[in-house]
């Protein structure tokens, strides 16, 4: 899935607030892959970065994919062509919502790298660890 071109129907617009906590308001724009379903049956959902406005429909490349461990579904995180973003400006980014569960951003090892770090988000906090299947370790 990483590095495939998507359009996402964005129906939580960058600045606008989640429809069942008001008080949590979209730094990006979040919206779904038509024709695409997610592991809760629903349209895939993804979170658009590198767009700094408001917009209503998004067409760019998936660079990385959000796996959740105490969830069904993933998010996709996708940009503009030809734009990357580090895993820390990815974690920055979607920190708004994912600080709530457990998961981990996966993208492509780039150049350089020999195990991809991936960051695991735990409610309150956030553990960084390099590839812990090859570690043999889990930082949970």
């Amino acid at each position: 899935m990483i590095g495939n071109r998507i359009t996402v129907i964005v129906d939580r617009p960058l600045g606008s607030r989640h429809p069942k906590f008001p008080d949590l308001i979209y730094p990006v724009n979040y919206g779904y892959v038509e024709g695409v379903f997610a592991g809760d049956g629903e349209a895939q959902d993804v979170y658009v970065l590198g767009v700094g406005k408001a917009v209503e429909r998004f067409t760019g490349t998936v660079i990385a994919v959000i796996q959740r461990f105490d969830d069904n579904e993933e998010k996709w995180v996708a940009a503009p062509d030809g734009i990357r973003f580090s895993r820390e400006e990815i974690e920055k980014q979607v920190w708004f919502m994912e600080q709530f569960f457990h998961s981990e951003i996966r993208m492509q090892k780039t150049d350089g790298e020999h195990f991809p770090s991936v960051f695991i988000f735990y409610p309150e906090k956030t553990i960084r660890w390099k590839s812990c299947a090859r570690r043999g370790t889990d930082p949970r």
